[in-house]
């Protein structure tokens, strides 16, 4: 049995070809992890890790301007995707 993997619009046979999939936290739009933005809790505030590898949990959103805007403005938003 052959899986499908659905990736921006496309769909793949082999999901290990594509790497990981995450989901943005705004749109709910799932995309490879190297095209997504990944954001950690430091102090209260989420700030972003460029280089996807500091500790801690992280949040993945995509690379779309409104995306951003709405989830670093929007606490509640960050607030779930961080457990707080």
């Amino acid at each position: 049995m052959v899986m499908m993997v659905k990736v921006r619009g496309r769909s793949r046979k082999n999901p290990e070809e594509c790497g990981p999939i995450r989901t943005c936290v705004v749109c709910r739009k799932k995309d490879d992890k190297k095209l997504m933005l990944r954001y950690i809790l430091e102090q209260g505030v989420p700030v972003p890790d460029e280089r996807q590898q500091k500790e801690g949990r992280g949040a993945y959103c995509c690379a779309e301007e409104s995306c951003v805007q709405k989830f670093v403005c929007g606490t509640k938003r960050w607030q779930r995707a961080f457990r707080q």
